[in-house]
């Protein structure tokens, strides 16, 4: 399982970590203080939960899209106390944009910095890719990264879907995403995951025939 945007990849039955790249507390501090300049809010994450000191309504929509509980605490500072996956600051899409432009220049030498939702922008270690999460599950599977499909809908996607055998944007996916992906899909709603895999095995099968 690769996880957090490639920061995490895990031996799911063994539960053994083969790739940990966090922010440390002192980098995780610091993005906390960052949102608190810009008045937005920060969730992280602590053994599977995730962590805000204030509810919000993106919160809630983190929590549906990913099933994960929330905790709400009276200091993320405090709460944190060793590393963790990544930071999320949440906000108004206009508002999120211009903080993307902005912290790319303060902070981009230091964090990967990317939008993954219109009002999530998303913050990991300088070292955090999905495409090289992909490339240590290869590595630990023996399948060459030329016969990965990979399929994505927004910018923390970028790199799986440029660097594997075939990347695959959805058809909810910014046109950017698009443009650098070999074919677009249907979009989230429309089952655009299950339909590309469907085209695949049908065209494999087809081959197969001929």
């Amino acid at each position: 399982v690769i996880s957090y945007n490639g920061a995490y990849v895990t031996d799911w039955p063994t539960q053994h970590v083969l790739l940990d790249t966090c922010l440390t507390k002192y980098e995780h501090d610091l993005l906390v203080d960052t949102a608190h300049a810009h008045n937005v809010n920060l969730h992280t994450y602590i053994d599977g939960d995730i962590i805000t000191d204030e509810m919000n309504p993106y919160t809630d929509i983190e929590a549906d899209l990913t099933g994960m509980p929330i905790r709400c605490v009276d200091n993320l500072k405090d709460e944190v106390t060793e590393t963790v996956p990544k930071v999320l600051m949440v906000g108004d899409p206009e508002k999120i944009k211009t903080m993307s432009t902005e912290l790319t220049k303060s902070l981009g030498g230091r964090f990967i910095i990317s939008i993954s939702k219109p009002f999530f922008l998303e913050l990991t270690n300088r070292a955090v890719d999905k495409s090289a999460g992909i490339t240590v599950l290869c590595e630990k599977l023996g399948i060459d990264k030329k016969d990965v499909m990979a399929i994505g809908d927004s910018y923390n996607d970028l790199t799986m879907i440029r660097d594997c055998g075939v990347g695959v944007a959805m058809g909810n996916a910014p046109q950017d995403i698009k443009a650098i992906a070999n074919v677009t899909t249907l979009t989230n709603h429309d089952n655009g995951v299950a339909a590309i895999i469907h085209q695949v095995i049908e065209s494999q099968s087809t081959t197969a025939n001929s």
